[in-house]
């Protein structure tokens, strides 16, 4: 499967993917099951009949259904997130106060989390429960880290608009801490307006 093409959502990706159509059809299947249903409450049999292919198709592609999990997940860790962390890192505002950067996060990162809301909720939900994805996790944390040196962010520190005791990964972990648990209240409240 290529990843190098990476795009700003992951159905962009997934549209643009190299992989035979049966495999992307199970992908599509999974992730629309796994973000409703979760990843234990979704059987193979389930992902196939969405899917429209046979159980056989899935395991000729995926050993197991945690290996399905993994593919959905990886690309999103590896290469969708920090390719979004980069464009957001170069679109950040250079003299900024603590209230107008917060807003600029808040505004900037829900758009993305609104275009992959079905990755990103499955994402969530397998942080909580899977060390192997808290491992992918913590890898790209730790990958990030240099790159907050020079941001605003640590502008912002020095300023003392933020507290100097606490690291940049901390305040990040932080940020993204809140802006995911922000983000599914907000998906509920919209596609509760909408089911009026």
């Amino acid at each position: 499967m290529n990843t190098e093409n990476i795009f700003t959502s992951y159905a962009d990706w997934l549209a643009h993917a190299e992989m035979p159509k049966g495999q992307r059809a199970v992908l599509e299947a999974s992730i629309t099951l796994f973000s409703k249903q979760g990843f234990d409450g979704t059987s193979t049999a389930q992902i196939a009949n969405q899917a429209g292919v046979s159980q056989g198709t899935i395991f000729k592609y995926y050993h197991t259904k945690q290996d399905l999990l993994q593919a959905i997940i990886t690309p999103v860790v590896q290469h969708l997130v920090p390719r979004i962390r980069d464009a957001f890192v170069d679109r950040l505002p250079t003299q900024v106060d603590l209230a107008t950067f917060i807003h600029f996060i808040v505004q900037d990162r829900f758009n993305f989390l609104q275009q992959n809301a079905e990755v990103i909720q499955i994402f969530v939900s397998e942080l909580l429960i899977s060390p192997q994805v808290r491992e992918l996790f913590a890898t790209f944390l730790k990958k990030t880290a240099p790159i907050l040196n020079g941001s605003p962010l640590a502008k912002l520190q020095t300023s003392g608009q933020i507290r100097q005791d606490l690291s940049l990964l901390n305040i990040v972990r932080t940020l993204i801490g809140q802006l995911l648990t922000f983000f599914p209240n907000q998906v509920f409240t919209e596609t509760a307006r909408f089911d009026r």
